[in-house]
């Protein structure tokens, strides 16, 4: 209850055109009946704001999950399960994703479209991937990241230029381990160690190859919420912040949610936190 009541606080000040579920909605071990009635509690806390979904590593865990394996299956709804029930939700723009990607299955991409009727190519793409647990090995693997590069030469193709992309992942890349280290522009707080995928299968390589992305938005790690401009085209790598009150908490850690502002005509983007006491941290230029 605590949470869903973070949730709205949060909900009243953002004045958000769309929220992105960046995974860990749900703590499945603990849910003894079908988790999609949990997953529309949190839903129908976002009030009249559309939404995507990705899955993290705790939507599906399986009951006996100890720290140790929550990668094993065995959750009464399972991730694919989860996806689909989104998908049929008030307002939800998720996607299924492609079929020989599974259990992968919070994979796709949403277009933002110009409110002008007239225009024939999105103002932004919001990429999401799939970091995997419950049911699924806390990896992203390279079919999904072979899927990335081809979809977005795909897109160049068919818009005739790459449209400014940002991507949604539960788990960190390896690269933000040392973010804070060797990145620069660095904004926000690092509280506890990074913990990344279980290998670094070359994802953030493929991110620099593919010039319309601009930033990667992360989770996983609930007292992290930084932001560093990382590599050699400078790409934002952010977590967001802990919402809830679901798993651990760090003392003093003030629940908030990472603000995207994006405009058109020049292209720009902004980030920052916002807290559940209305305040704003850590600003930054994307």
């Amino acid at each position: 209850a605590i949470s869903i009541k973070y949730i709205k606080e949060l909900m009243g000040y953002a004045g958000a055109d769309l929220v992105v579920l960046s995974g860990d909605q749900l703590t499945a071990k603990d849910i003894d009946k079908n988790a999609t009635a949990y997953w529309d509690i949190v839903v129908d806390a976002l009030g009249a704001t559309p939404h995507t979904a990705i899955l993290g590593n705790h939507d599906a865990e399986p009951p006996h999950a100890n720290g140790h394996n929550q990668s094993s299956p065995g959750a009464h709804t399972n991730r694919v399960q989860l996806m689909a029930h989104d998908v049929t939700t008030r307002l939800s723009h998720s996607q299924l994703g492609p079929a020989h990607l599974n259990p992968a299955v919070s994979v796709y991409i949403v277009d933002v479209w110009n409110a002008d009727p007239g225009e024939l190519t999105p103002e932004l793409q919001l990429v999401h991937l799939d970091s995997g647990g419950g049911g699924m090995i806390e990896e992203l693997f390279p079919p999904q990241i072979t899927w990335l590069n081809r979809t977005l030469e795909k897109r160049r193709q068919q818009f005739g230029r790459a449209i400014p992309s940002l991507v949604f992942v539960h788990i960190p890349m390896w690269e933000f381990k040392d973010a804070m280290k060797h990145g620069s522009e660095c904004v926000g707080e690092q509280d506890e160690k990074v913990a990344p995928t279980l290998h670094n299968t070359g994802l953030f390589a493929a991110i620099e190859a593919n010039p319309e992305i601009v930033g990667v938005f992360v989770g996983h790690n609930h007292c992290n919420d930084f932001c560093c401009k990382i590599g050699r085209r400078a790409v934002d790598l952010c977590f967001g912040r802990h919402s809830g009150r679901g798993g651990y908490n760090c003392d003093g850690y003030e629940n908030g949610a990472r603000v995207i502002d994006v405009e058109i005509n020049p292209w720009k983007a902004s980030t920052h936190i916002r807290l559940t006491n209305g305040s704003i941290i850590h600003e930054a230029g994307l």
